[in-house]
């Protein structure tokens, strides 16, 4: 239950930023929870906020071609801005900055450690990468 309650924030806290990759391209699963065990797609938690020069970079990539292919093969894609909310998903998420880059797997546990930095668009989706090669080891 407590799961739902946080995913319902975290969808009003998406569709009221309109941040999101386009509809079309990676759809949101208001049916489940976080995490789905049936599916096999990574849970990608974006933890940002307004005013984040880093964010904002972020937000460039994900619109990006290449990244949406990415993303859209492999994650579910979550933004959450700590300005909307007061708890994050999982108590355990204790971001110290924004953005921070939680990698969800099929049991709510991080796949690969979590970024909380500046970086390139190279070091996107390469951290990308290694969260599918992760899944696919589990």
């Amino acid at each position: 239950m407590k799961k739902t309650v946080y995913f319902l924030i975290i969808s009003i806290a998406l569709f009221a930023n309109d941040t999101s990759v386009d509809d079309d391209k990676i759809k949101l699963k208001h049916e489940v929870s976080i995490t789905n065990p049936k599916q096999d797609k990574i849970n990608l938690i974006y933890i940002t906020q307004a005013g984040c020069g880093a964010c904002k970079k972020v937000k460039e990539y994900i619109q990006e071609d290449d990244v949406k292919k990415i993303l859209k093969n492999n994650f579910n894609l979550y933004e959450v801005d700590i300005n909307f909310i007061e708890e994050l998903p999982f108590s355990w998420m204790k971001p110290v900055a924004t953005p921070t880059l939680y990698f969800l797997g099929k049991k709510d546990d991080e796949i690969i450690e979590h970024i909380t930095k500046r970086f390139s668009k190279k070091e996107f989706i390469q951290k990308l990468k290694e969260a599918v090669i992760m899944r696919d080891m589990d």
